[in-house]
């Protein structure tokens, strides 16, 4: 079965394509942010030890934008797709987000977040040199 990483900053479309992949070839999508929630500042070891757990499935897809944990993942993975896209795209979908899901009330992060997240954002893309990929 097929196992996928997607790596990718907020907004870039990371949860969109997992969603999708996962529908095609019926396999379980795992959110890495909600890991990454779930453990707050807990030892390195509790990342690590789901991200084995999840490794241990037939197939799978996970995104986010870990790095320090995922790296059985990304080496147990057939494909990494890193999600590379201009901060103006991001930035649109991250705030369409934010609205769209604070007015029909399933927003967690509706009154907080959204600066700061923004602001990470930004310097994040701002830094981001990546190489050129080839197809």
């Amino acid at each position: 079965m097929l196992k996928v990483h997607i790596l990718g900053g907020s907004g870039s479309g990371k949860t969109t394509l997992a969603e999708l992949l996962s529908a095609r070839f019926h396999i379980p999508s795992y959110d890495l942010d909600k890991i990454g929630w779930k453990h707050g500042m807990a030892p390195l070891a509790a990342y690590v030890e789901e991200a084995l757990a999840i490794i241990e499935q037939p197939g799978w897809v996970t995104e986010g934008i870990y790095l320090f944990w995922t790296d059985a993942l990304m080496h147990e993975a057939d494909c990494i797709v890193m999600m590379d896209i201009p901060w103006s795209v991001a930035v649109w979908r991250v705030l369409r987000r934010h609205v769209v899901k604070t007015l029909n009330g399933t927003n967690p992060y509706a009154t907080k977040w959204l600066w700061p997240l923004l602001k990470g954002m930004h310097s994040l893309y701002d830094r981001a040199d990546l190489p050129p990929t080839s197809s």
